[in-house]
């Protein structure tokens, strides 16, 4: 999401509140909801610390636009296939980077369940891409599977 607009990663979960950054952040949040269906505070503190109001709020507002704004709504399509693109593409140094990040949360001190949660739902996933003993398109969907199945908390959603 960050490269497909020119932002870097901290723009995104950085404290930035100018709209070349809260509208490509809220894009990624509402891919992530519903890829995922994480809750909103897992997701919120992916994106710096969010608090589950910011982030239920954000978007709404995206949601909103998306549904009232045609060229917006082609432009976020044109997002979508990019990312799908990008996802269809997996390489050894998305999922390095994907165990790399899960490995910190789960090592650091976050005493957070959705967070350790979220962490051992990637390594779950990129383990499974790693497996030699799936085809491509085999561990593709059974981490797409995983991802999907991971659950938390009903009251946060």
């Amino acid at each position: 999401m960050a490269r497909f607009h020119g932002l870097g990663v901290s723009d995104l979960t950085g404290p930035l509140q100018t709209q070349a950054v809260v509208g490509p952040r809220y894009e990624a949040v509402a891919l992530i909801r519903e890829a995922t269906q994480e809750p909103f505070a897992a997701i919120g503190r992916l994106f710096g610390g969010r608090d589950t109001a910011t982030i239920q709020s954000g978007l709404a507002r995206f949601l909103k636009r998306v549904t009232t704004d045609p060229e917006y709504r082609a432009a976020f399509e044109r997002v979508k296939i990019y990312v799908a693109h990008c996802l269809s593409a997996e390489t050894p140094a998305r999922v390095d980077a994907a165990q790399l990040l899960a490995r910190r949360v789960l090592a650091g001190s976050a005493k957070d369940a959705d967070a350790r949660a979220v962490a051992t739902t990637l390594l779950m996933a990129a383990s499974v891409l790693r497996s030699p003993d799936l085809t491509d398109a085999e561990a593709r969907a059974a981490a797409v599977t995983i991802i999907a199945n991971a659950g938390g908390p009903a009251d946060a959603r």
